[in-house]
């Protein structure tokens, strides 16, 4: 007699699990409910946000076109050479007025460095209507005889301007003549280095230098105060043999005499040229 076969028995598993259709339409509506409610919370955020975006739009509408900030004083401070005067009426004619929070500052920081003693300005807006102004100004570093005018020239070749009256008592570079553009500057800067180098490697050498001349390409012409001859120095290394010419210069004229130039661009010598009797 065959037993009928009867089908497994899954025992141990957990009803709730097993998805019907039933079960399934009510997954769907709870997530739709979830959904609508989750949409509802962020709009209600994007609202409160716009509200609020709206209400600091209109507040600075009316603060950038109130009257009680509108500028009626420029301050420029930290100036010796520059003309803060001049700076002062220059911003006044464009900006007084305006109202303080709808000028540019870096635009201002440009125009204050059209003085040509200026090297740099920060800008800073002082309530209720005051624009402060500190510069940085240039320093000049050698004066430069440019087409037969004696100019200040900082470390970066810049021309500052005419010495005038009263200028410092810096060196003076020469042999510039036919330079133009960028070739002056670059001229300008590789004396200034040179100054500055010599400065540092040799400062009682650059406290009595009175005249560096550039119109030879394989030596500068150096003149120091209280005369003297002539001294040819290394254009590659200006500070060659400078300090030894110090230390042995009275000797040697003791025994040359009178000297015509010096030529110091040898390594470990010093030629010398006597004057002709």
């Amino acid at each position: 007699m065959k037993v009928p076969k009867r089908r497994p028995v899954l025992a141990g598993l957990d009803q709730k699990y097993w998805r019907r259709k039933a079960n399934r339409r009510v997954r769907k509506q709870r997530l739709t409910k979830k959904l609508i409610g989750w949409t509802g919370i962020v709009l209600a955020n994007a609202l409160i946000a716009g509200g609020i975006v709206f209400a600091a739009l209109e507040a600075s509408a009316k603060l950038l076109g109130g009257p009680e900030f509108a500028i009626e004083t420029f301050r420029v401070e930290h100036t010796q050479r520059a003309s803060r005067s001049g700076i002062e009426e220059r911003l006044a004619r464009r900006y007084a007025g305006r109202n303080i929070f709808s000028v540019n500052l870096y635009e201002i920081e440009r125009m204050a460095t059209l003085d040509p003693w200026v090297l740099a300005a920060s800008v800073k807006r002082v309530l209720p209507g005051t624009i402060r102004v500190r510069v940085i100004e240039r320093r000049p570093a050698a004066v430069a005889l440019i087409g037969g005018v004696a100019h200040l020239v900082d470390r970066e070749g810049y021309v500052i301007g005419m010495t005038g009256t009263g200028a410092d008592d810096l060196p003076v570079i020469t042999g510039l003549s036919g330079l133009e553009g960028d070739t002056l500057v670059a001229a300008l800067r590789r004396g200034v280095a040179m100054l500055e180098r010599l400065s540092v490697r040799a400062p009682l050498f650059a406290e009595r230098l009175s005249e560096l001349n550039f119109s030879e390409p394989f030596h500068v012409t150096v003149r120091t105060i209280g005369g003297g001859p002539r001294l040819l120095l290394d254009p590659e290394m200006i500070e060659r043999n400078v300090n030894r010419w110090l230390d042995l210069s009275q000797a040697i004229r003791d025994r040359a005499g009178a000297l015509n130039y010096v030529d110091l661009r040898w390594a470990q010598r010093i030629v010398v040229k006597p004057m002709r009797p």
